[in-house]
């Protein structure tokens, strides 16, 4: 069982009041609630995602979007960008390396990191709700600084538990 915060919906316009949606990773609010709803989530004896390698969706080559009428996406997130569609069903893939910033993650602030293959730059959708593109890391060093600990510490306690 997993927690997601709520996020704009996409295709609204970029630097706005969001209210009361989550727009980064390091929002004071979302470790303490992060880690309040996953120890709930292992009390109550389900299984929550472990800390494991990860990337945004749009870094791996075999992950696609298609659209209801062909269109093809990197990211569900950018269904309603028409600049980032990748291509169509019918014309096929074209190249997007640049235009979707990929290997966005291989600079040296990333490279020293040590929660670098748990990150990879971050979610690209965050960005793009922030800045209104997607050029930038999504860095989530602060939210990792803050729960990694608790995160693994619950795994522990949690692991040896007996099934009822």
């Amino acid at each position: 069982m997993q927690f997601a915060p709520v996020v704009k919906k996409s295709g609204d316009s970029g630097a706005t009041d969001f209210g009361g949606d989550c727009v980064c990773s390091y929002e004071p609010w979302l470790v303490e609630a992060s880690l309040y709803l996953r120890e709930e989530t292992l009390k109550r004896g389900y299984a929550a995602p472990k800390i494991q390698i990860s990337a945004c969706m749009v870094e791996y080559d075999s992950s696609i979007v298609v659209n209801y009428d062909g269109s093809i996406y990197k990211c569900p997130a950018f269904m309603s960008h028409d600049s980032l569609r990748i291509g169509t069903l019918q014309e096929g893939i074209k190249e997007y390396r640049a235009s979707h910033n990929m290997d966005v993650w291989k600079k040296d602030e990333c490279l020293d990191c040590a929660y670098l293959p748990i990150c990879f730059g971050g979610c690209r959708q965050m960005t793009l709700l922030r800045t209104g593109a997607i050029g930038e890391v999504d860095c989530r060093k602060e939210f990792y600084d803050l729960s990694l600990e608790k995160i693994i510490k619950q795994d522990l306690q949690y692991r040896s538990r007996p099934k009822s």
